[in-house]
């Protein structure tokens, strides 16, 4: 299971120092001169090939398959233990900025192969080598749209994600607390995957079809999905028709929250409670 983590976590780890190149902020030299960008996507491509055909992409992929209940990145790791403060320290820190551009890179180059892959999970098999399978496209995408369109704002939720924790600590504090009315319900609603069984993964393949994204937190406002904590849907970002539920153009919940837009997206999507 290291191993697997660990191969998991390489790959996304290259593609990342190939798509942005010695960070500033750190203290290797800047390159004197670009790399092509074929160069940069011819490797890319490559790898992501790799990790897709290898033998540990293929145990790792069986184990959340036959798993009741929905696996993801932090499973098994340290950080999935470590206490709330030291997983928000991570979150904030430069580790967590590191991650999050190593989910950028690998939602760009597996995004499509890994929903594809959930979906697989959420079906699961009733028995070894059956055809019948316990995941409903339509019927789950309805209850998916049941939950989304019956509050204000949806967040799901990893429980061991620090940036999950990040996002319930946004919308737990103010200016946010103070539209409270009762019930609080109607207004904010956490989903914690991991604790619906397999019902978790059928919500987490519909929310990776209706979005393209498979990282968690995934929160909607008014019935469509503005991202996650610190990533969400560039300008020039053009949905799959399947993708019915995004806000296009959404940067994700921490930059919406520091324009000052998100408080007016969830006040709006209060009017149609």
């Amino acid at each position: 299971m290291r191993i697997m983590l660990v191969s998991k976590l390489l790959l996304p780890i290259t593609i990342a120092c190939i798509q942005y190149p010695f960070a500033s902020s750190w203290s290797f030299q800047q390159p004197t001169k670009p790399t092509k960008s074929n160069e940069h996507n011819d490797l890319k491509q490559w790898l992501g090939s790799w990790f897709q055909n290898s033998a540990w992409a293929a145990e790792l992929h069986e184990s959340h398959v036959v798993s009741p209940t929905v696996q993801h990145m932090m499973k098994g790791t340290p950080l999935a233990s470590a206490s709330v403060a030291e997983k928000l320290s991570f979150a904030t820190g430069p580790g967590g900025r590191l991650v999050e551009r190593i989910m950028a890179a690998e939602q760009e180059l597996l995004g499509e192969w890994k929903v594809r892959k959930i979906v697989e999970a959420a079906m699961g098999r009733l028995e070894p080598e059956s055809n019948e399978f316990l995941f409903d496209v339509e019927g789950s995408h309805d209850r998916l749209c049941d939950v989304i369109d019956g509050h204000a704002v949806v967040l799901f939720s990893f429980v061991d994600c620090p940036w999950c924790l990040l996002a319930k600590r946004m919308l737990d504090a103010e200016p946010y607390t103070s539209l409270s009315r009762i019930p609080p319900e109607a207004i904010v609603k956490v989903i914690e995957l991991e604790e619906l069984g397999w019902e978790g993964k059928r919500l987490r393949a519909s929310i990776a079809l209706a979005t393209g994204r498979t990282s968690m937190p995934a929160c909607f406002i008014g019935g469509r999905s503005v991202g996650g904590f610190s990533d969400g849907f560039s300008d020039g970002y053009e949905p799959e028709e399947q993708h019915l539920r995004v806000c296009e153009g959404s940067p994700g919940m921490k930059e919406l929250h520091d324009r000052d837009e998100l408080m007016d997206l969830i006040v709006e999507a209060m009017k149609l409670q």
